[in-house]
């Protein structure tokens, strides 16, 4: 096992010592999913994303069945991230893409958020002992992974720039809101 992990370990540093590499495969993947936001519907995109977000949101029912079942909750861990990677995406362009995305295209934008969230965080990730760089990528990964105080507010105006346009469908179709 200590020899497979040896192994492992001296890959993903000829991997952390290509930067190139690295840049290039965010770069692609930047593109890849800016081509989804600008051919397919943004709003059926993000909606996808959301489903799964929910999907893997723990809460107190799906801990009861669980637990009741004695099986293990399996949820996403990086299930917020790509939603907020997608927002970040979706809502820096205009919805001009006219195409109803598949199952399919959602999964594959949802593995290439996944991969660039994956790679970025490995771009500074030192490669020596070198305290200046082990505190340089702490200080990166902290504020890629992290949110600030101001966190809920900003989803809460995204959530109203996001729906504000159908309020008056909500309010006739849903008149207990």
């Amino acid at each position: 096992m200590l020899k497979k992990f040896k192994s492992y370990g001296k890959e993903l540093v000829k991997v952390l010592e290509n930067k190139d590499a690295l840049n290039e495969i965010i770069s692609d993947e930047i593109s890849k999913i800016e081509g989804y936001f600008r051919y397919y519907d943004s709003i059926q995109l993000l909606g996808g994303i959301g489903l799964y977000l929910i999907d893997n949101l723990s809460t107190l029912e799906k801990t009861f069945y669980a637990q009741m079942s004695g099986s293990h909750l399996a949820l996403d861990e990086d299930a917020e991230v790509i939603a907020e990677y997608a927002l970040n995406f979706g809502l820096s362009m205009p919805n001009e893409g006219l195409k109803k995305p598949t199952p399919e295209i959602i999964n594959d934008l949802r593995e290439s958020l996944r991969k660039l969230s994956k790679t970025y965080s490995l771009l500074d990730m030192p490669l020596e002992n070198n305290a200046i760089q082990f505190i340089d990528w702490i200080i990166h990964s902290e504020s890629i992974a992290v949110r600030g105080d101001g966190y809920s507010e900003h989803l809460h105006e995204v959530f109203k720039e996001l729906f504000s346009p159908h309020s008056e469908f909500y309010k006739r179709k849903f008149p207990f809101i």
